[in-house]
């Protein structure tokens, strides 16, 4: 086909659809999809919008059950350091190392709590981060 017959088929096209879109059965076709259209879009909104819901609860849970683990793993860690201390004093270490075991033990166990709160924390963040941009989506449509 050349330039010319893409001319005059686009003109044909473009006439018949302005005279389909003027006719009656045009408007009421076009009126029809925009309803159908505008059904849709607030059922995909409805939808974005329990998802959203959905997500936020999940995050709501991990968090629970984050804090839940972290309490656990302080409970086990302050249940360590007390067998650890208990140990050293049966042993009969003197007060002077002992008080070195016990501040290195103290230590530790300030390290492994604040790893595990970092953790926590972080991907908790990361989970309410990625829900928010998810809720941002949902509401910009």
């Amino acid at each position: 086909m050349k330039k010319r017959d893409y001319l005059i088929l686009g003109t044909a096209l473009g006439a018949a659809l302005g005279y389909l879109a003027n006719s009656d059965r045009g408007r009421k076709f076009t009126a029809e999809v925009k309803e159908e259209l505008a059904v849709k879009a607030d059922s995909i909104k409805g939808k974005g919008s329990e998802l959203v819901d959905v997500a936020s609860e999940k995050v709501s849970h991990l968090q629970s059950k984050g804090s839940d683990l972290l309490n656990v793993a302080n409970d086990k860690l302050a249940e360590l350091h007390a067998k650890g201390n208990s140990y050293l004093r049966k042993m009969g270490q003197s007060p002077v190392k002992q008080q070195d075991i016990e501040q290195y033990i103290d230590n530790e166990v300030r390290d492994i709590k604040l790893k595990l709160l970092e953790k926590v924390e972080a991907k908790a963040e990361e989970i309410a981060s990625n829900a928010n941009s998810r809720k941002k989506t949902v509401k910009a449509s």
